[in-house]
């Protein structure tokens, strides 16, 4: 993870051993971060075009790891990895358009929800627009709500704003799965829709779980602007309110007033291995 990060693609050394790595060492987990840390190099390279073997190579492992994976929880693995090495901006057009490609198809092919929803998100990575409708059409008709939310993800990653309309109308749903809910605000907030925001404070006034409260207010977080900051006032100085909500009102405001445009704890979950979790780093990804 960490030659991932500071490795370029000319650290031919660096390259050959991590291809080792993904391709032998015993331990599954080590060759999938090795796949992910190859992955980030080739987005990172600021030249593709003077490296176009090394780039072709790097998509084709990925490709491979999607389609051929052994065992077949490796299969997400080259999703994403193909996701995260498309964002290379100045990556080869045919050579990015083959990318997108194989991964729509597999987003068909694959049966398993997980790999699919892996594949989803890295077709919003790799900004895969042609295959928005089918994507949309996924979100509407598939039932697994797990998958469905990060369908959401990948049309918010795409900027798919033809989606903003479903997307608001399933977090506007009673008794949405608080997990949907979150992944749908999300999506809502990576395509900057602000419609929602009066449909949110409404459910956070009548959430009644830690779930579907908790949620409710990090989408406020998430998507909402100044139009939520006196509803959420309201709550929160309503002593009548049950103390549940009146404390995610609390929460809802400070992630309104979050500086950056990504939440604080950022820089504590990049790279980070989440298999290696210490109490303190569990706290740290796990808080609002």
């Amino acid at each position: 993870m960490a030659l991932g990060r500071i490795a370029s693609i000319e650290d031919v050394e660096v390259v050959d051993a991590l291809g080792r790595a993904a391709a032998r060492v015993g331990d599954e987990q080590t060759r999938r971060f090795a796949v992910m840390a190859l992955a980030e190099i080739g987005r990172r390279d600021p030249d593709p075009a003077a490296h176009p073997e090394q780039q072709r190579a790097l998509q084709q492992r990925f490709v491979r790891e999607l389609q051929h994976a052994r065992p077949i929880t490796g299969v997400p693995w080259g999703a994403i990895a193909l996701g995260v090495w498309a964002r290379n901006p100045r990556v080869d057009k045919a050579l990015l358009a083959e990318a997108q490609g194989k991964l729509t198809d597999e987003l068909t092919n694959l049966s398993n929800p997980s790999h699919r929803a892996a594949t989803a998100v890295a077709l919003g990575l790799a900004d895969a627009k042609e295959s928005r409708g089918q994507l949309l059409d996924l979100f509407e008709d598939e039932k697994n709500q797990v998958l469905k939310s990060y369908v959401a993800i990948g049309l918010g990653l795409m900027d798919a704003r033809d989606a903003a309309e479903p997307l608001r109308a399933a977090m506007a749903a009673k008794g949405l799965d608080p997990t949907l809910r979150l992944q749908v605000a999300r999506a809502l907030g990576l395509l900057g829709d602000r419609q929602a925001v009066a449909a949110l404070v409404e459910n956070l006034k009548q959430a009644d779980t830690l779930g579907e409260t908790s949620a409710t207010a990090q989408s406020l977080g998430l998507i909402g602007d100044r139009e939520a900051v006196d509803p959420l006032l309201a709550i929160l100085g309503d002593v009548r309110q049950p103390a549940l909500r009146r404390g995610f009102a609390a929460v809802g405001l400070g992630l309104l007033a979050e500086k950056g445009e990504l939440p604080w704890n950022t820089p504590f979950t990049i790279g980070a291995n989440y298999r290696a979790k210490t109490p303190a780093l569990a706290e740290i990804f796990d808080i609002l």
